[in-house]
């Protein structure tokens, strides 16, 4: 019997999911309050850390960084919109056209835009950090 000869192995399929976006007073008991689908049950595998939503980074020396300035932003989240456009735009085009190249550098230049704010971001809190 060849290695052909086996009956066929379907894939395992994994009941989770990540929910990154939480709200406060998020967790009770065994339950879990998720924004658009409400409260659902949870196994919970380790205690939560007091205080793991509030701010937005803890340093070793114990400082928290909360100030409204430093805030967690959201820059894809942000920047989505116009690049959900061209997008759109884009698929609209002949591939390899003119105005589909064209097209092709503005997306390009835009996600090199949020990529640079993510980056910018990032080094003005290690500066601040510094001082």
């Amino acid at each position: 019997m060849g290695a052909w000869a086996r009956f066929p192995r379907f894939k395992k399929r994994l009941r989770s999911f990540v929910f990154p976006q939480l709200n406060k007073e998020v967790i009770k008991g065994n339950r879990v309050n998720l924004p658009k689908i409400g409260w659902v049950r949870m196994r919970l595998s380790r205690p939560v850390p007091e205080g793991f939503i509030e701010s937005y980074l803890a340093t070793s020396a114990g400082e928290l960084v909360e100030n409204p300035r430093f805030e967690n932003p959201r820059f894809f989240v942000n920047g989505q919109r116009k690049l959900k456009s061209l997008q759109r735009q884009l698929k609209r085009r002949k591939q390899g056209s003119k105005r589909w190249l064209k097209l092709q550098k503005r997306i390009a230049r835009h996600h090199e835009y949020l990529a640079n704010a993510r980056k910018d971001f990032q080094f003005k809190l290690a500066h601040h950090l510094c001082d």
